[in-house]
């Protein structure tokens, strides 16, 4: 049998991964005599090939034993992580099962807000006490709800915002907040409209507001007394100003 080098290679690893002699001869049609002659022919050592394999083997068996040595000390590690996290959730849990908001348990374990949020909503899914997630709505304390009386009773008399606004002395922000909740609550209730754009300001109105500009009055208390904004209130003073010091034209035709 003429032999080629890859011939040679393949069985020289044959014979390094411990496959017998009998079976090598048989892939290639010959005797056992005829494989010992080749590798004597061509200088392969079959124990040489053998012992390397051991080697091989013990060298695997030394790196199996790290790799489940590493793998021990990983899983000890990650259930100690585990317990830790899981502590971290139920201190957070408490803190916000006493009733703090979720800013106020953020600033006292240095998170944000969506993060104690995430990590209630992972304590409950594993509690057997599921903290809530959102705190009840507080009632209205009885000052609201005796404003708030009143101003139902202007509305269904009919008043507008603005008229609501004077009548209660209260500010804007304030009175249309609380027309929108009942408003929302009771839909027979009539939605004002809330606009202070269309209420016009002649030039007498203007001359009071100076007047009480230079009195030292500020501008969110001109605007409630002629229910607009604050900004209309100052744009109307500098207006002013700048038309009192834009120089006037000397050059008239006759």
């Amino acid at each position: 049998m003429v032999w080629n080098i890859k011939d040679i290679k393949e069985m020289k690893r044959r014979f390094s991964m411990g496959e017998s002699i009998a079976s090598i001869a048989d892939s290639y049609g010959i005797t056992t005599a005829a494989v010992y002659a080749t590798a004597r022919n061509y200088g392969i050592s079959i124990r040489t090939c053998r012992k390397t394999k051991e080697a091989k083997s013990a060298r695997n068996q030394k790196r199996l034993k790290k790799l489940r040595e590493r793998e021990k000390i990983m899983l000890k590690q990650r259930k100690i992580r585990e317990a830790a996290r899981k502590a971290r959730l139920a201190e957070i849990a408490e803190a916000r099962r006493s009733g703090l908001s979720l800013r106020a348990v953020g600033a006292m374990f240095n998170v944000s807000n969506e993060w104690v949020r995430q990590s209630v909503f992972q304590y409950n899914e594993t509690a057997k006490r599921p903290v809530p997630l959102f705190r009840s709505i507080n009632k209205p304390s009885p000052e609201i709800t005796e404003r708030r009386r009143k101003v139902t009773e202007l509305l269904r008399a009919g008043l507008s915002y603005l008229e609501i606004v004077k009548k209660m002395k209260m500010s804007q922000d304030r009175i249309k907040n609380d027309i929108k909740v009942l408003c929302k609550r009771d839909p027979s209730l009539p939605l004002p409209n809330f606009s202070t754009r269309k209420c016009k300001i002649d030039a007498n109105a203007k001359a009071e507001i100076l007047k009480a500009r230079k009195a030292g009055q500020k501008y969110q208390q001109i605007a409630q007394k002629y229910g607009v904004t604050a900004g209309r209130i100052f744009n109307i003073c500098r207006d002013a100003i700048d038309a009192a010091s834009k120089p006037k034209n000397q050059w008239k035709r006759k």
